[in-house]
């Protein structure tokens, strides 16, 4: 919240605590990153988009 405050003065307790707590459940909020693939997933699929252009 320092970072979001510093533009202003906060007139009273009151508007401080009101921006607490919405500071507060963004942050419950707040999405986690799901990364849907992982090292060995990633290789089969490079290997099937960029074929090998050795001869067998």
């Amino acid at each position: 919240m320092s970072r979001q405050c510093l533009n202003r003065c906060i007139p009273d307790r009151e508007t401080m605590c009101r921006d607490a707590a919405f500071v507060k459940t963004r942050i419950e909020k707040a999405k986690t990153v799901n990364r849907g693939f992982t090292t060995w997933y990633t290789r089969i699929r490079l290997k099937l988009l960029y074929p090998s252009l050795q001869k067998s």
